[in-house]
């Protein structure tokens, strides 16, 4: 499925979430755009060593993916937060599924909602 630029973020739910701020809005994308902690690398990384079931690596990439997926619902980013959800769970043993897929489709999806958030502040 390809995604479109219209529904990689709803930006109508998610300034009626923020009382129709859109400088919040624009706080909440620069946060995100800057954030480091759960880059492309780093989830590759992380997947890569939770991939044998350690605990301690399933944990931190669980954590990770959870912070990732609550910046994206911050911003109503819908289909990147859904698929960080399905990966979370995995992580988080709620869950089976094939993680080096979902990890891929995550991080196409991440970086296509940046694209569009930078496009948005370009406007």
């Amino acid at each position: 499925m390809e995604n479109t630029e219209k529904t990689l973020v709803d930006l109508k739910e998610a300034l009626q979430r923020l009382d129709n701020d859109m400088s919040l809005f624009n706080t909440l994308a620069d946060m995100f755009l800057q954030d480091t902690s759960c880059t492309p690398e780093k989830i590759r990384e992380l997947e890569r060593t939770a991939r044998n079931k350690n605990p301690q690596a399933m944990e931190e990439a669980g954590k990770c993916i959870h912070r990732l997926k609550g910046a994206a619902r911050q911003l109503s980013a819908n289909p990147l937060a859904e698929k960080a959800q399905q990966l979370e769970d995995i992580f988080r043993q709620k869950a089976e599924g094939d993680t080096s897929v979902l990890t891929e489709e995550l991080i196409d999806l991440y970086e296509s909602t940046v694209s569009f958030l930078r496009n948005l502040q370009k406007a």
